[in-house]
């Protein structure tokens, strides 16, 4: 069976979110963090985010329901 874009099948299941919304999600499975913590594991990671973004990438995953 192939799936074709639009097909129905798949649309809704997952939320759209963007790479870095989705290693934020991952990261917090792992369990709570500080946002320092975070914003650390994140550089680590090679992300580099700055706090400023750091607080802009929350402000929006909460908006959109991810936290």
């Amino acid at each position: 069976m192939r799936f074709r874009r639009g097909w129905g099948r798949l649309d809704g299941m997952l939320p759209n979110m963007t790479s870095l919304q989705f290693f934020t999600t991952r990261l917090l499975f792992d369990g709570p963090h500080s946002g320092p913590e975070l914003r650390r594991r994140m550089n680590e990671a090679g992300a580099k985010i700055t706090p400023a973004s750091f607080s802009r990438l929350m402000c929006r995953m909460e908006e959109a329901g991810f936290l």
